[in-house]
């Protein structure tokens, strides 16, 4: 009889472990952000659905996928790591200058003798992102930096005053 009643103890025990255990990291990997997974198949597809007729009408499908490998690359130089699939970077904010990127996509697509339009290279750039931006690999864009040009003239430094009568 005591044989029994501990063998039901010990399961009961090994049970209620295990689903502590279980909750335990079930709980941890609902709090961790979802990891961003490229791919890019899925990529293309998704930038390939959301281009204009004339930019489907003017590019292959070949070279669209290797304009999204260009834009990819500017952002690896940028300092977005591209670990096999997974697009990640190391915690920090990256800032991508849109501009920057649509000069080097267009270098590149010169270089590899793609008859790419800007236009064309606009839209191809704006789906990926948004394609990044929907796996979450990408937050929102930064915000426009003040500009500082545009001052009011009646606000001047003290350093900037007049001692012409001082130690005279």
């Amino acid at each position: 009889m005591i044989v029994i009643i501990c063998s039901i103890l010990a399961a009961v025990a090994v049970v209620v472990t295990g689903l502590v255990t279980v909750g335990a990291v079930t709980a941890e990997l609902a709090a961790r952000p979802a990891r961003s997974v490229f791919d890019l198949e899925e990529a293309l597809d998704f930038v390939v659905e959301r281009l204009s007729f004339e930019a489907t009408a003017n590019l292959s499908f070949e070279e669209v996928d290797q304009i999204l490998r260009f834009h990819l690359n500017y952002l690896h130089a940028k300092g977005i790591e591209l670990n096999g699939t997974a697009l990640q970077d190391d915690g920090g904010a990256v800032l991508v200058d849109e501009d920057d990127a649509l000069g080097w996509v267009m270098m590149q697509a010169e270089e590899y003798d793609i008859d790419l339009e800007e236009t064309h290279a606009v839209e191809i750039v704006d789906a990926q992102m948004e394609y990044l931006s929907g796996i979450g690999a990408v937050g929102r864009p930064a915000p426009e930096p003040a500009d500082f040009s545009e001052t009011d003239d009646s606000e001047t430094d003290d350093s900037e005053t007049d001692d012409s009568g001082a130690d005279d």
